[in-house]
């Protein structure tokens, strides 16, 4: 039985149980939601291959084209959009990105379903422990979560 089947069947209306409801079925929804970004953005950069070939075959001009002569290419391979463009990607960031901002939603909100339930149903001694255990966890997914999310938007490879 799931934690979403459990409190449908709570006939319970104290403002916790209600917290805890409003947590799990945002989560679920925000789940759903990054699914669904998840799944454009494979579908916007599903054929990338096949117009990279084509652009290669019918553009002489075009990175493909370079790339598959042999030609020298300049600095545009250290932009990944930019890159991705010249290789015939759809334009799909904002669908990345929004796949990434409904993930860490999600996330956040299963995680204070858990802590919530823990709170409501369990001695204080489980739910202080779990609560403390739960909080460092969270910290650790969405920190790196985070960066990766800020590097791949803010990348500008100044290396060379």
């Amino acid at each position: 039985m799931s934690l979403a089947q459990m409190i449908s069947g709570t006939d319970i209306t104290d403002p916790p149980w209600e917290a805890l409801r409003f947590f799990v079925y945002a989560a679920i929804c925000s789940n759903l939601v990054a699914a669904g970004c998840s799944l454009w953005t494979i579908f916007a950069l599903d054929n990338v291959a096949v117009k990279a070939q084509r652009l290669a075959m019918a553009d002489n001009r075009s990175l493909p084209y370079k790339v598959l002569a042999g030609q020298p290419i300049g600095r545009e391979i250290h932009d990944r959009k930019l890159l991705l463009k010249l290789f015939g990607a759809d334009p799909y960031w904002w669908q990345s990105f929004g796949a990434m901002i409904w993930y860490m939603l999600g996330l956040l909100l299963t995680f204070m379903a858990l802590i919530t339930w823990m709170w409501v149903s369990q001695s204080k001694a489980v739910a202080t422990g779990v609560t403390v255990m739960a909080t460092q966890g969270i910290l650790g997914l969405v920190y790196p979560i985070a960066e990766g999310v800020y590097d791949a938007f803010t990348d500008t490879d100044d290396d060379d």
